[in-house]
């Protein structure tokens, strides 16, 4: 038989029948023949894969958003194929540059580095392939998919407010994108609610990140608002360094003050007492960055490009009380 009657028979084509295709497959097993993946691509232009650059592997979050991704392609006959940057700008780069003639799509999460972000968004948009960033970066007219990262934080506050919370500290480490969009949030309900925002009621590390910008942000604030009754940490992690700071102040959560973090990671639960937070749902991140990408790769750009707000809820636990 011709080259293309075994390549029509391997992918089961119903053109041909299924006596050749069962003496076709039958000699390949024989053989142990199987098809090659990169010369399929080389004549289609495409992989059938899509890059997943993130900073973890965190299975709270990334892992579950990563298995629902995986799921929700596998129908369509793509692999989307993780790479860990730990956040690094250097590493994204390498990372970028090897992926882009590789995969027919990539998702990337951006580093804390804002020179860098430009600088990978726009060597993406120069090879006019499908990619998606994850975080709040619609004013670079790209496709990105972010929590409503205003409204959770605001409901954050908004819960402390209407459990009589009035002095609520914000506690952070230096900033990346959807930082700043939860301290808006955080200010945005003081305000709106009449209470104002106090500067001696924030702390953001310039120059740590996580546990140690929870540890050090906390012992700052207890010693300039020690009337403080609730705080507000960025993310479960740093909330982590919140609750020593608070131990160490011979204080009580939530009794002397209720702490409340975001993300509903595995910290969350195993702190006692377990923490409140924010559910970022990503096994909702997974389906749409699926959605998304599908349309892309089928050069549908009717909504190029779109912003998509995956909703959150709060998540109460024993670490908050009522005043």
């Amino acid at each position: 038989v011709t080259p293309m009657t075994v390549s029509l028979a391997l992918r089961n084509s119903p053109k041909i029948s299924e006596t050749t295709k069962k003496h076709i497959n039958s000699m390949a097993q024989r053989l142990g023949y199987r098809p090659s993946q990169w010369a399929r691509a080389l004549r289609s232009q495409k992989t059938q894969m899509v890059a997943l650059l993130l900073p973890n592997k965190v299975p709270q979050f990334f892992g579950k958003m990563y298995e629902t991704l995986q799921e929700s392609l596998v129908p369509h006959d793509y692999q989307p194929m993780l790479a860990i940057t730990h956040s690094s700008a250097k590493q994204t780069g390498k990372l970028i540059d090897r992926c882009i003639d590789a995969f027919d799509a990539i998702v990337i999460c951006p580093v804390a580095d804002v020179h860098a972000n430009e600088y990978f968004i726009d060597k993406l948009k120069s090879q006019h392939k499908p990619f998606i960033v994850l975080g709040p970066f619609s004013y670079e007219n790209v496709d990105c998919i972010i929590n409503d990262e205003v409204k959770s934080s605001s409901s954050v506050v908004n819960w402390f407010i209407t459990h009589g919370h009035k002095k609520i500290g914000f506690v952070s480490g230096y900033f990346y994108e959807v930082d700043k969009l939860r301290f808006e949030g955080y200010k945005k309900a003081l305000i709106e609610a009449g209470i104002g925002v106090d500067e001696n009621l924030i702390s953001i590390s310039q120059n740590y990140w996580g546990e140690e910008a929870g540890y050090l942000g906390a012992k700052s604030l207890l010693k300039r608002a020690p009337d403080i009754t609730a705080i507000f940490a960025n993310v479960d992690i740093t909330a982590v360094g919140v609750y020593r700071a608070i131990r160490e102040a011979e204080l009580r959560i939530p009794d002397d003050i209720s702490v409340f973090g975001y993300a509903d990671l595995e910290e969350a639960q195993k702190l006692k007492p377990t923490l409140s937070s924010v559910n970022q749902h990503p096994e909702i991140f997974g389906r749409e960055i699926a959605r998304l990408l599908m349309r892309r790769l089928q050069k549908d750009l009717s909504d190029y490009p779109a912003e998509i707000l995956i909703p959150t809820s709060l998540i109460i636990r024993d670490s908050v009380r009522e005043r």
